[in-house]
């Protein structure tokens, strides 16, 4: 299999070097992102990789070791649940996060945070002229069609 897939996934990369363009709002963010020195969250990398990778386990494994009558699978439960929950603090005061809070929260006012993530971060509630939904995004809503 990787024998195949290798001249595939060159192929791939050299074609999409050539023909794909990226926006230049991501162009922009990258040239700034390189000159303020780029900054890595390990903590929450590691918390997120562990988190997902212990709940991947247990309902991997799960039904196989008889649930939570399987310590082993009791252990990869609690350390995911604990993981998962460390999260949430951790990443809610770092500068740069690992899961970017500001793309994935639900508008629900002008001050709200947007409804989907880049490429297509348009605001879902009130319209916001000024700025665009986050700071990876400066895409507007596509037009609606008139009314007949």
């Amino acid at each position: 299999v990787f024998l195949i897939n290798l001249p595939v996934g060159i192929l791939s990369l050299i074609l999409v070097s050539l023909f794909v363009d990226e926006p230049e709002a991501i162009r922009k963010d990258r040239k700034e992102l390189l000159a303020r020195g780029v900054r890595f969250d390990g903590v929450g990398m590691l918390l997120v990789a562990l988190g997902l990778g212990c709940l991947e386990v247990t309902l991997d494994r799960g039904q196989r070791d008889d649930w939570f009558y399987s310590p082993f699978i009791t252990s990869a439960a609690a350390i995911s649940i604990v993981s998962l929950i460390a999260l949430i603090p951790w990443e809610m005061t770092r500068k740069e996060p690992v899961v970017d809070r500001a793309c994935s929260a639900t508008a629900t006012s002008p001050s709200a945070a947007p409804s989907w993530p880049w490429p297509g971060c348009w605001c879902s509630a009130a319209p916001r002229p000024s700025r665009s939904c986050c700071s990876r995004c400066s895409a507007t809503p596509p037009p609606t069609p008139a009314s007949p």
